[in-house]
């Protein structure tokens, strides 16, 4: 007797298991980052005063790392540290992944890692400095930890991709009804697998997030007192160990990735690997003008998420309850946007490129609502390239509003490169070429080999061309 779902799990166990790990992660992530930064909030105002040595109102002076800064201020360094620190690690590690086949074992240590930062959070409930120092530096850790495991499961996505092109044969119900309705510009199964898990992957990241928080939520409403106000943290350290014994999935539903070759004792291949990302960037000019606006986009969407966060929490003083629902808003808006657009773009025939741009536009509205004074409230954003110029103006002035308009110019310059992006020849004429070079060194690669000489090949190829 045979299980179709069994035999497809069975047969595309890294697929499984990856939409698996986005759901392990989305628990913990959203859940520490909603009620760890609310209680590091809600300590900072109870514990810090204002210039005047006064109760908190708008603004918040708390002690950090031996001084006394704006609570703000400190939210913008723990950024300005979490996201360089990560991003080093994370690029140092994926070199070195490169070059060992055993890439879920390391996955599998990261979610462990995630687990274990979570797991001390509900003894750290405490009014006092000391607790609010533990809870900075392992928010700190934590973002690291979860940045480095987000981007080790995303090794997967080409690998799948790989193995949908070099056995395109049969039909898997699950997969290819969505995969042809998505309309993939290249027309190859491969890139539309990859569309489609990169989706189910978003979705089952906010599942597991909201089903967390409506927890909470049903936690807070049934408990009083303190025991409510702290019934997230409770969560948190009760995700933390389940996303600890959880891992074990991890490092026995992901395959073994081919390691690229390496001679012997030649140790320092994987160091020079760290190099040519930056010769990629170099070379491929729409490549380097993507990333450098959806770098500014993607981080000014955080950015705006820290600061929104603390001018709720200082305007409204919200209840565990309430900050609980303002996080689902969120997480729901998170799951069905991802949906919608897969549902809809099938229909609305238009590149990718174009959705991107209308993402960014977007966005622009909020920090142009907040400069044209439409805000009644104080309202202010960063991005990550201003976290350390901001941090000791926040600190001077104590002011969310001023760095809307950086924020603002940083969002522009973002979509000015996208629509250069999008309509300069140049850029045209370098995404061709590399997109002959990626097609022909995906058709002499395989699943279960790496080389770099099939990519140079492919590159002489194209370049005569």
């Amino acid at each position: 007797m045979s299980f179709p779902l069994l035999a497809s799990w069975r047969r595309e166990s890294a697929y499984y298991t990856y939409l698996y790990c986005q759901f392990l992660i989305g628990v913990p992530y959203f859940i520490f980052n909603t009620y760890v930064l609310y209680q590091i909030q809600v300590v900072g105002f109870l514990i810090g005063t204002d210039v005047d040595g006064q109760p908190c109102t708008t603004y918040c002076i708390v002690p950090w790392g031996g001084t006394r800064l704006d609570l703000n201020t400190v939210l913008l360094y723990m950024n300005a540290l979490g996201f360089p620190l990560g991003g080093a690690l994370m690029i140092i590690l994926s070199a070195y992944s490169d070059f060992w086949d055993q890439k879920h074992l390391l996955i599998t240590i990261c979610f462990v890692l995630t687990g274990a930062l979570s797991i001390p959070v509900y003894w750290l409930q405490h009014f006092t400095v000391s607790d609010f120092q533990y809870l900075s530096g392992i928010a700190i850790t934590f973002g690291i930890a979860t940045m480095i495991t987000g981007s080790l499961l995303n090794v997967y996505v080409p690998y799948c991709m790989r193995n949908a092109d070099a056995a395109n044969t049969g039909t898997d119900l699950l997969h290819d009804a969505p995969m042809k309705r998505i309309g993939n510009e290249d027309n190859t199964r491969g890139r539309s697998y990859g569309f489609v898990m990169s989706i189910l992957g978003s979705v089952t990241n906010y599942v597991g997030s909201i089903l967390m928080l409506v927890l909470g939520i049903i936690l807070s409403r049934t408990l009083s007192g303190n025991a409510a106000q702290t019934a997230g943290l409770l969560i948190t350290t009760i995700v933390g160990f389940l996303t600890v014994v959880g891992s074990a999935v991890a490092y026995r539903g992901f395959p073994p990735i081919p390691a690229r070759p390496r001679s012997k004792g030649n140790w320092f291949r994987p160091i020079l690997e760290l190099f040519k990302p930056f010769n990629d960037l170099v070379v491929r000019k729409n490549m380097s003008a993507l990333l450098v606006s959806y770098t500014v986009y993607t981080d000014c969407t955080i950015a705006i998420s820290s600061v929104v966060s603390q001018l709720f929490l200082a305007e409204i003083h919200p209840s565990a309850l309430e900050w609980s629902l303002y996080s689902l808003a969120a997480s729901l808006t998170g799951l069905l946007c991802p949906l919608i657009f897969l549902w809809i773009r099938p229909w609305v025939k238009v590149r990718l490129e174009t959705w991107l741009l209308g993402g960014y536009i977007l966005i622009l509205v909020i920090p142009v609502w907040g400069c044209v004074g439409l805000a009644n409230v104080d309202l202010g954003f960063k991005v990550w390239v201003n976290y350390v110029a901001s941090g000791p103006l926040q600190n001077s002035t104590h002011e969310l509003r001023f760095p809307i308009v950086i924020s603002l110019v940083f969002l522009i310059v973002s979509i000015v490169v996208e629509i250069c992006r999008g309509t300069l020849s140049a850029f045209e004429i370098d995404r061709k070429r590399w997109k002959c070079v990626d097609k022909a060194t995906f058709a002499n690669s395989t699943a279960s080999t790496i080389t770099d000489r099939g990519s140079k090949e492919s590159v002489d190829i194209c370049n005569k061309a």
